[in-house]
């Protein structure tokens, strides 16, 4: 799935119990998206539900406000591309967890889905949720609550709005600034 060593450094997170659940608090889009060709996009939403042994509807509301809902009984092969992305985006925000890591999440969609995808973060992030967002996406830019750059693979320092992200002078919604720094 595209996963790298790190070279140095460490991440930590704080998980509640840190037991063998502790990976159902995590959610994980993938550019790569991980479906399940054997299942369909209802199975591979309802997939961690079905691992963490938990009922929920919750898959049926993500499936219908990701445009879904009418593709639940087709495989991922019969379905889009940006649909196999929001199929893969439900699954990671089923279980409702605490962290969401996603990799250019909206890459594979129109303007309206991608409004769907961000009103599906801004719930995950409601109800608790960080959402640590690769992205180029100048409309998920606007909405985060802090940027990182990232260049040629290091990462930076955090920016502040109306400091220097990216190139080409391109302005950014909410008081960001993209010109070269």
């Amino acid at each position: 799935m595209g996963w790298e060593r790190p070279d140095s450094r460490s991440v930590r997170w704080w998980l509640e119990d840190g037991g063998p659940d502790s990976w159902q608090q995590v959610g994980i889009v993938p550019q790569r998206l991980g479906l399940l060709e054997e299942l369909t996009v209802k199975e591979n939403v309802a997939w961690p539900l079905r691992l963490a042994g938990v009922p929920s509807r919750y898959a049926h509301e993500l499936q219908r406000r990701l445009g879904l809902a009418g593709l639940a009984a087709r495989f991922t092969d019969e379905i889009s591309l940006g649909e196999q992305q929001r199929a893969a985006i439900a699954r990671a925000l089923v279980l409702r967890p605490r962290l969401v890591i996603a990799d250019e999440p909206t890459s594979h969609q129109d303007e309206q889905s991608a409004a769907a995808v961000l009103d599906a973060f801004e719930d995950a992030r409601e109800g608790g949720a960080t959402a640590l967002i690769a992205t180029h996406d100048v409309s998920i830019l606007a909405t985060a609550d802090r940027l990182i750059r990232i260049v040629d693979g290091r990462v930076g320092s955090p920016l502040e709005r109306g400091q220097g992200y990216g190139a080409g002078g391109m302005d950014l919604p909410g008081g960001l600034d993209a010109s070269p720094s």
